[in-house]
């Protein structure tokens, strides 16, 4: 019986402990900066990618997006602002409707603390070519 109490105590604390507030997230922390470089990223020679959560939209008409693909255009960036092709299905069945979008993202760099990044480690998404006049502003 004791053994099942110290065992409820260490799966407490480790609860606990976990749901501290005020803790680092990695995006936050200045060691990992310089693996968060978002033009690297995007000029990339592999243009594409799959992604799990992030879409431009999550779902249409109550049909959640599936197998989500986005690819860079050829000759990115223009500009500052980068051009993707991003393709989705419509539910989760192989025959479900395929659609495509062009959007379009300046990146930039988030919010600084203390110290400056080097690098631009985010991107607003748009569904308009303009999208730099309206991208927020880090300065």
């Amino acid at each position: 019986m004791e053994l099942m109490h110290c065992s409820f105590l260490w799966c407490f604390l480790a609860i606990l402990v976990e749901a501290t507030p005020g803790e680092i997230r990695m995006d936050e922390e200045r060691t990992y900066w310089q693996y968060q470089d978002i033009q690297r990223a995007l000029n990339n020679t592999d243009r594409g990618s799959w992604m799990y959560y992030r879409t431009y939209k999550r779902e249409t008409d109550g049909c959640e997006h599936t197998c989500v693909y986005a690819k860079v255009s050829e000759n990115q960036p223009i500009g500052n602002v980068f051009e993707f092709l991003q393709e989705y299905r419509l539910g989760k069945k192989r025959t479900s409707k395929k659609k495509r979008m062009t959007l379009y993202a300046p990146p930039y760099k988030t919010e600084r603390h203390a110290e400056e990044r080097e690098n631009d480690n985010a991107m607003r998404v748009s569904q308009r070519k303009d999208a730099e006049k309206w991208k927020k502003d880090t300065s």
